[in-house]
């Protein structure tokens, strides 16, 4: 009995001591109310001062009587804490309601004045120290329990009528468990110290025990609550957990294990201890999340530059979400460079592909081909040579020069990651490596959103044009509004000043006067045909019908200019698979950039002919040409040498020409620059 009772109670301390911890913690200290905290300080104190009475009961001597002595002193200021602390608390519930941290007010000590008690008690028990704990306060046990019950049963019906007043999660259940806890609490103390501690010595030592366990009860319906539910959001430090483990389990081997291996050992003539360790051994190795604790518990101890890894990861993991949008090749190349630096590597190669197109430098060779094959083969996604039990993926790693190699895929992006070795022929350790293949996932995901990203500036510019477009038809209607009305009418009064004036000398200058309401009348009606936005259905559409609606745009902005527009065909009919709006987006811009460029007494040719297989239009100018660094870039956005250019005219006409499957070409010099369009013909 004397075993059960200090495994039992030394279990609880156990217990005890790491939720008072917890609510000690730096994080937790902040959420915790004083009357929580001293009632934890209260049933711990109990507990541990408990479990040492119980360890000298079999120890005599002056020192062992007078140190039984204090543990019993410590045992009753715990017992009188607890009640005057759950008061405190049930005050100020009245008071500020579930406020976890109200103003303190000095006024609440009053439900600690019965601690004084402690005084007088003290010499009772140092008179009383030969006699059993429950006899030495035999006098005080009435009214102590009358004041407990009092308490207890006031903490119940304050918990219940707080049942509804919160709207955490799982109040309601907290609430009514506390209350049922603390009435139960308060029946079974009572009878038990009022009647069954003057029962046979079994049952007075059982009872004693559950009553010495008692205060955990709500303690644990507290932890519970807090970790399951977050009634209050407390940080639980794993290792103090393991700390209890460890600690439960030696005291359990201290009071069981070891008796039963004393007994076994003088019966079998054998150190059960080796049998013991060789069981435990055993368990380390057949269990796998042990076996796995235990690594990984090795590896942090033994482990090199473990913290110092994790801060570089997390650098790098920063700088690479930077690298958003910037070309794959340049961050494949960045990643390399980090990774031979951070890890003093002899390379790292990075191998990116998007939807089966290389876009890094680094080219898979037939040997990385061979070693991702046997990768995919076997389901690794990640091999090194220090932990690799397969001879074909080691082979495979010899024959490519590297340590470890990484494959991932994410959408359609497809990496290999290959890691050379450290100096004096070192490979990456286990925690290196896994920082590695979380910062290599990462680069995939980051190329895979630049990528989306891209795409989704571009159909932004594409619905900006469209809106242009829109705007530009809407302007063209009030044109046609506003002018081609008054024309009507006037070509209406020409045409009878025509007829009256016949065979006057002004009859020409009528005529005259027609034929030019007529061309503004076409020239209002093609730009109406040009501006008005259509959808980009792809169909048979006659480029040179285009190329003369613009034309008759341009070139009265030509002549205003100085500039000679010439048009040449050398084709009668030619048919591409285009819609007129993108049609209309590459001729303009072409022609109108080499109208700016040509300026005044400059030329612009625009000629047409016809391949096997291609319609071709070149537009030239003969203005100063195109700078080398605009050249490189050309057809990028905000590419510009103008003034008050924006850089997306020729953007845009790069990608229509993509679009139809088409090629753009560029000579320029400082005679002159000429742009060649060759689209697919049907």
């Amino acid at each position: 009995m004397e075993d059960v009772q200090l495994l039992a109670i030394g279990a609880v301390t156990v217990i005890d001591t790491v939720i008072l911890l917890s609510m000690l913690e730096r994080p937790n200290r902040t959420r915790m109310a004083i009357w929580m905290l001293l009632l934890m300080f209260a049933a711990w104190l109990w507990h541990v001062s408990s479990f040492i009475h119980c360890l000298l009961l079999q120890t005599t001597g002056p020192w062992a009587m007078d140190l039984k002595w204090m543990t019993r002193v410590a045992m009753c200021l715990a017992l009188l804490m607890l009640p005057s602390g759950l008061l405190h608390g049930m005050l100020r519930l009245m008071r500020t309601g579930l406020t976890l941290r109200p103003p303190i007010e000095r006024r609440y000590l009053a439900a600690y004045l019965p601690m004084l008690i402690i005084v007088p008690l003290s010499f009772t028990l140092y008179d009383n120290r030969d006699m059993l704990f429950m006899d030495a306060v035999g006098g005080y046990r009435v009214p102590y329990i009358a004041w407990m019950s009092i308490v207890n049963l006031a903490a119940a019906v304050m918990f219940f009528r707080f049942r509804n007043r919160s709207e955490l999660p799982e109040a309601w259940s907290f609430f009514v468990s506390m209350a049922i806890v603390y009435l139960l609490n308060t029946v079974f103390i009572a009878v038990s110290v009022l009647y069954g501690l003057d029962e046979s010595t079994g049952l007075r030592n059982a009872l004693q025990l559950a009553i010495t366990l008692s205060p955990v009860i709500p303690l644990l319906i507290f932890a519970y609550f807090c970790v399951r539910f977050r009634l209050i959001p407390l940080v639980l430090e794993r290792t103090l957990v393991y700390g209890a483990i460890l600690v439960g389990f030696l005291l359990f081997h201290n009071l069981v294990i070891s008796d039963l291996n004393a007994a076994l050992s003088d019966r079998l003539r054998i150190d059960v201890g080796i049998v013991e360790g060789i069981a435990v051994l055993a368990l380390v190795l057949v269990y796998q999340p042990l076996r796995e604790r235990m690594a990984e518990a090795l590896r942090y101890l033994v482990g090199r530059r473990v913290a110092g890894v994790r801060k570089q990861t997390r650098r790098l993991s920063v700088e690479l979400s930077e690298h958003t949008g910037d070309p794959p090749n340049l961050i494949c190349e960045w990643l390399e460079q980090q990774l031979v630096d951070v890890h003093d590597l002899s390379f790292a190669r990075v191998s990116v592909s998007i939807g089966k197109q290389p876009v890094t430098s680094h080219v898979p060779t037939d040997a990385d081909r061979s070693l991702v094959q046997s990768m995919n083969r076997l389901g690794f996604g990640i091999c090194s040579r220090r932990n690799s039990t397969d001879s074909v993926l080691t082979d495979a790693l010899e024959a490519v020069d590297s340590s470890a190699a990484i494959v991932r895929q994410h959408a359609d992006v497809d990496g290999l990651l290959l890691i050379g070795r450290q100096p004096f022929n070192q490979s990456l350790e286990d925690e290196d490596l896994n920082s590695v293949m979380l910062l290599f996932e990462q680069l995939l995901v980051t190329i895979r959103n630049g990528q989306l990203q891209s795409m989704r500036l571009e159909a932004e510019r594409r619905a900006l044009q469209n809106e242009k477009l829109s705007m530009m038809g809407l302007l063209a209607g009030s044109i046609a509004h506003e002018i081609k009305n008054p024309l009507s009418s006037i070509k209406t009064i020409a045409s009878v000043m025509a007829e009256d004036m016949n065979g006057t000398d002004h009859a020409e200058d009528v005529q005259l006067i027609l034929g030019e309401i007529n061309r503004l009348s076409e020239t209002t009606r093609d730009l109406l045909a040009f501006a008005r936005p259509d959808d980009d259905t792809q169909a048979e559409t006659n480029p040179l019908s285009i190329l003369r609606q613009i034309e008759r745009i341009v070139k009265h902005s030509a002549r205003e200019r100085g500039v000679t527009l010439a048009f040449e065909s050398r084709v009668e009919n030619a048919a591409v698979m285009a819609s007129d709006n993108a049609l209309k987006q590459i001729y303009f811009n072409l022609i109108s950039n080499s109208l700016d460029a040509a300026g005044r007494d400059g030329t612009v040719d625009v000629k047409c002919a016809r391949d096997d297989k291609h319609f071709v239009t070149t537009v030239s100018d003969n203005g100063p040409g195109i700078s080398p660094e605009i050249q490189d870039h050309l057809f990028e956005p905000f590419q510009t040498d103008k003034v008050n250019g924006t850089g997306l005219g020729l953007y845009i006409v790069g990608q229509r020409v993509k679009e139809l499957n088409g090629v753009i070409r560029c000579r320029s010099s400082e005679q002159g620059t000429t742009f060649e369009v060759r689209l697919p013909t049907v």
